[in-house]
């Protein structure tokens, strides 16, 4: 099983989508219940620039796990950067903010995703800075201060 994972995860990073598509379909059908597979399943098609096919996954997962998972708004929020639709993508992230302030932060969020891949972090640390500059609650008193 895990087999499967990591071909598919491999595969991403080749921007091979129906290889990553292929592998975690196999992952998913031995060990449906496994949300993290799902979730994963997301972060391969993000890293194989499959954006809007990572935001359905990611939504998906969300479903799937009843939104308990604790990436889960970080990754729907990065789906909605992928396709770029920025107003869902920084509320998601706010909603994030919510569950883990590191995220409130440049410091916390190089915390948070020291793990992460390149690629993820470039998109995240744009992503922040959508955030930082555009959503009215991350600013004092609501208003919207331009980059």
């Amino acid at each position: 099983l895990p087999i499967y994972y990591a071909l598919g995860y491999s595969a991403s990073h080749l921007k091979e989508v129906d290889t990553v598509r292929q592998n975690y379909k196999k992952a998913i059908d031995l060990d449906a219940s496994n949300e993290w597979y799902q979730i994963s399943y997301g972060w391969a098609l993000f890293n194989a620039e499959a954006y809007d096919a990572a935001l359905q996954q990611w939504l998906k997962a969300s479903a799937f796990g009843k939104g308990n998972h604790p990436e889960n708004n970080i990754t729907v929020a990065l789906g909605y950067y992928g396709v770029g639709d920025l107003e869902h993508a920084a509320q998601y992230y706010n909603t994030q903010i919510e569950i883990d302030g590191r995220y409130s932060t440049f410091k916390g969020l190089q915390e948070a995703t020291a793990h992460w891949t390149w690629h993820e972090k470039e998109a995240i640390y744009r992503l922040y800075d959508v955030w930082r500059y555009c959503y009215p609650a991350a600013m004092p008193g609501g208003e919207i201060i331009p980059p």
